[in-house]
C-alpha cells in the first residue's frame, strides 16, 4: 500500500468517526467525502470565514493534529444555549463549547486510530483561535507532511475537519491499514463475506447505554459536578448494548465481583440504531467509498465509551 493510498483509507475511516461525533451533540449534521490535500497545497484553503478553529494534538503531536474549523454560524449554533433560543452564547462560552466540540471530535478520531494500531492513542486539550479570513486560518495549526478535509454542515452553517497526519504515524498504521484493505479486497474479489477467523482479532467498540438525553452543547458545558441529567428511559428499563455503533442486545444491569456488568437477555437486528458507518472496497489499488450507513437520528448519546475493545 503506498502513503497515498493508506492516507485515502485512513481518511475514510475517520469521516465515519468524524460524522458519529457530530451528529452526537443535537444538530442536523450534513456531511461530505473526505478531501485528500495534495503536496505543496494548504488543508484551510476554503476555510469558512469568519470562524474559529480548535486545535486537537493526537498523542502529543506524535501522529498529528486534529483541527476543528467551524464558520462563526456553525459555532453559534453549537453555542445555543436553549432550545429555539436564537442569541448566541458569550464570546468566551463559544470559545469553550468549540473546544468541547472538537475534543469530542477528536475523541472519536482517537479512537479509530487507536483500532488501527492496537494501542492507546491520547489527545491533548484544544486550542482555539478565532480568524477573520482564510490567510489567517489554521494559525494555531503546526506544518504536516499529509492532511485530508473532512467537510460538513451544522444546521446549513459551513465547517470542515482538517486531520493533520506525520509520516511516522503512516508507517506505524501500515501494517493495520493493509489489513483492513485486504480483507475488504478478499471479500469483494470473492464476492463473499469475511471469513469468520479473519474477524476474530479485530478490535471492535463496546458500550452499554443506560439512557440518552438532547441538550444544547452550552448547557452541557455547563453542568456543574453533582448535577442531575434526566434520561430517556425508567430505572428498569432493559439496558442496550452497542457493537461497533449498532445496537446488538438488550439486557440488565447487574454487578459482578464489584463491577458494573450488563446480562444479556435478548439479541436485537435493528438498522435504524446505529453510528454512521462507511464501507470501504479496494478495487486494483484503488480505494472506494460503496455505501454509507446512516446515523440515528434520535438525541445525543449521554455517555459513550469511544475507546478500542
Amino acid at each position: 500500500m503506498t502513503t497515498e493510498e493508506a492516507l485515502q483509507l485512513l481518511a475514510h475511516l475517520c469521516a465515519s468517526s468524524v460524522a458519529g461525533s457530530l451528529r452526537e451533540l443535537g444538530r442536523e449534521i450534513e456531511v461530505g467525502g473526505p478531501e485528500i490535500v495534495q503536496q505543496g497545497a494548504s488543508p484551510f484553503a476554503e476555510a469558512p470565514v469568519p470562524g474559529v478553529e480548535a486545535n486537537v494534538e493526537l498523542d502529543e503531536g506524535l501522529a498529528g493534529e486534529s483541527i476543528l474549523l467551524l464558520s462563526r454560524g456553525a459555532a453559534e449554533r453549537f453555542a445555543l444555549s436553549g432550545e429555539g433560543e436564537t442569541e448566541p452564547a458569550a464570546e468566551e462560552d463559544m470559545d469553550a463549547v468549540v473546544g468541547r466540540v472538537a475534543v469530542h471530535v477528536a475523541t472519536a478520531v482517537a479512537a479509530t486510530a487507536g483500532g488501527i494500531l492496537g494501542q492507546n492513542v491520547p489527545i491533548g486539550e484544544a486550542t482555539t483561535l478565532a480568524y477573520a479570513g482564510v490567510q489567517d486560518a489554521g494559525g494555531s495549526s503546526e506544518k504536516s507532511p499529509h492532511a485530508f478535509v473532512i467537510p460538513f454542515t451544522v444546521d446549513g452553517e459551513p465547517g470542515r475537519f482538517v486531520l493533520c497526519v506525520q509520516n511516522a504515524f503512516l508507517i506505524k498504521a501500515a501494517p493495520g491499514l493493509d489489513e483492513i484493505a485486504e480483507l475488504s479486497e478478499a471479500a469483494a474479489t470473492t464476492g463473499d463475506g469475511i471469513p469468520d477467523e479473519a474477524l476474530r482479532d479485530i478490535k471492535v467498540r463496546v458500550w452499554a447505554e443506560l439512557g440518552r438525553a438532547r441538550l444544547p452543547l452550552a448547557q452541557a458545558v455547563a453542568i456543574p459536578s453533582g448535577a442531575v441529567v434526566q434520561l430517556d428511559r425508567a430505572a428498569d428499563d432493559p439496558i442496550e448494548l452497542f457493537v461497533n455503533g449498532r445496537l446488538f442486545a438488550q439486557g440488565r444491569l447487574v454487578i459482578r465481583e464489584d463491577e458494573w456488568a450488563v446480562e444479556i437477555e435478548q439479541l436485537v437486528h435493528d438498522p435504524q440504531r446505529a453510528e454512521l458507518a462507511v464501507v470501504v472496497e479496494t478495487n486494483g489499488g484503488a480505494i472506494d467509498v460503496v455505501d454509507v450507513v446512516d446515523s440515528d437520528p434520535q438525541g445525543a448519546v449521554v455517555a459513550a465509551d469511544n475507546s478500542p475493545r
